[in-house]
């Protein structure tokens, strides 16, 4: 592996705010149409994907790593027909928002914080 000099760290650093500030959301799993990934709907936006990101932006600015050294990661993936737009967090949560919509979204993901809690995640 090669060090970077502090010009390239600038420009690791100019995109690292970059992605900082146009990140979307935490996304912790991705959905595609069936397992073999050909359609994919929703990338996961996580911490693994961030290191990755970043990887790829350090290579990018000259940095060259160790290739023996493998990045292990585990990413969930949900099967699903295409995506359909349920609207804005306001449009859901807001004051004249989709009430039902709302507490069924909630329902859905507390599934994970149970499971997480159990320790399966």
């Amino acid at each position: 592996a090669l060090p970077i000099c502090g010009a390239e760290f600038n420009k690791f650093a100019e995109w690292l705010r970059n992605d900082n500030e146009t990140a979307v959301f935490y996304i912790t799993f991705r959905v595609a149409d069936d397992p073999s990934l050909e359609t994919i709907y929703i990338e996961p936006w996580d911490c693994s994907s961030f290191v990755l990101r970043a990887y790829n932006a350090l290579a990018s600015c000259g940095a060259v790593f160790n290739r023996s050294v493998a990045v292990n990661h585990t990413r969930w993936s949900l099967f699903s027909e295409p995506p359909i737009r349920l609207g804005t967090a306001d449009e859901i949560f807001g004051l004249k928002g989709n009430q039902s919509l709302a507490s069924d979204m909630m329902e859905f993901y507390a599934i994970f914080s149970r499971i997480n809690r159990l320790g399966i995640m």
